[in-house]
């Protein structure tokens, strides 16, 4: 009898199945098991064993009971994702951390952010955490067991598997290899998920559950007080075996460049276009000219969009200045070209609202190159908030964590 019996489906390919109905689910707010079956490639065996995994996970609940049709019989089940299981996501940023409080279907229940410097220790840090997780539950009237996980977005070079942050490019003072991981899992008095991941991944995992990244290359650029450029493959981030996903941003454009990264390289893309550099380039002019690029800044808005717009209304140094940042993102996005040569660019990010003057550009640097001067590269913006991305990108990272477990239970 047992030489008779199906043979079970390999581990990754169960997973990418799973993956994919996942994927499914996450775009629909209810669905059927027909509806899932209708337009996916998997066997109608296959989706309702991962319904039936899912169901038990408590990922998603049964949405309403079926009820009899008009000529006999019952409709079939509706289900949708649980949204009485939370995560906390923390999003740390260069002066400020972010705590939001989201269910599994996205739904932004609560949010508020709290200063920070960059002296800031581990020890406040994880205080910090556990205080403002506590409150956040307590005010919406959340129970610690309805808690899934808490997610940590934060710059630098992470392993996310291990959870542990290797380098922050944020928090110099925290050393290496920082157990974030295993020291939030122990602030808790109960066993829940804990991620971490480098911001530009995170926020670039929101695509993992929108279908048109289904079966293409996508490089996402994440630009905001850093940078990090993201490669996408079928929606998914490869995992490499550094862990540098998102750390393209270190890559070397110019050997001679003057400015020193963090990173301890000289030329690196973060290091060329950090605002602070951009806004001594214009502090360097003189004073007629000076006066005329800052004519309007607040110190409010990141100079370098401000440079931009500067750059649409006709201001000469502001339309240099723009050339030089073109320059740097041309030829990283070459270099990204030849290296793994994606379907499209999308941008991320509060320096993502590039104009069309700074995007063409931008393609004229990368059209320079005789191999690449015909190919159409589309380069595009979405619409999110970096705030919405962050949000996106750990509900996704959270409801995958449920396909990353090598004991991943057969149903």
């Amino acid at each position: 009898m047992d030489m008779m019996r199906k043979a079970a489906l390999p581990r990754d390919l169960k997973s990418h199945n799973y993956r994919e109905v996942l994927r499914v689910i996450g775009a629909q707010k209810q669905f059927t098991i027909a509806q899932l079956s209708d337009g996916m490639d998997i066997s109608r065996q296959t989706i309702t064993k991962a319904i039936e995994y899912f169901l038990g996970e408590e990922v998603i609940t049964p949405s309403r009971k079926s009820e009899s049709t008009r000529v006999g019989g019952r409709k079939p089940q509706e289900y949708m994702l649980n949204t009485g299981k939370y995560i906390i996501a923390v999003s740390v940023y260069a002066r400020k951390t972010r705590i939001a409080l989201l269910n599994f279907s996205c739904e932004l229940i609560s949010s508020f952010e709290y200063a920070s410097t960059l002296t800031c220790s581990y020890k406040d840090f994880l205080g910090d955490i556990k205080e403002y997780s506590q409150q956040i539950l307590k005010e919406n009237a959340i129970s610690d067991k309805d808690l899934y996980g808490v997610m940590v977005c934060t710059g630098g070079i992470i392993d996310s598997r291990s959870g542990l942050i290797n380098v922050s490019s944020i928090y110099k003072n925290w050393g290496r290899n920082i157990p974030v991981k295993e020291d939030i899992k122990k602030m808790f008095e109960r066993e829940i998920q804990v991620c971490v991941g480098n911001v530009a991944a995170i926020s670039a995992n929101m695509l993992s559950m929108n279908k048109d990244a289904a079966g293409k290359r996508i490089a996402v650029l994440y630009l905001d007080y850093g940078v990090g450029i993201t490669l996408l493959e079928d929606g998914k981030i490869p995992k490499t075996r550094h862990n540098v996903s998102g750390e393209l941003g270190h890559m070397v454009i110019h050997m001679n460049a003057r400015e020193t990264c963090e990173c301890g390289d000289k030329g690196c893309l973060e290091a060329l276009i950090y605002e602070k550099n951009i806004y001594e380039m214009a502090q360097a002019l003189p004073e007629e000219r000076r006066k005329s690029i800052f004519e309007g800044y607040d110190d409010k808005e990141d100079f370098r969009m401000y440079i931009l717009k500067k750059c649409d209304a006709g201001n000469e140094d502001a339309m240099a200045i723009a050339n030089h940042l073109a320059e740097i993102f041309g030829t990283a996005m070459r270099n990204i070209m030849f290296a793994f040569d994606p379907d499209a660019f999308v941008l991320m990010g509060s320096f993502s609202d590039w104009s069309d003057y700074f995007k063409n550009k931008v393609l004229d640097v990368i059209r320079r190159n005789v191999y690449l001067s015909d190919l159409e590269i589309p380069i595009r913006k979405l619409p999110e908030s970096t705030e919405e991305m962050m949000d996106k990108g750990s509900v996704s990272v959270m409801l995958q964590s449920f396909l990353d477990y090598e004991d991943m239970q057969e149903v």
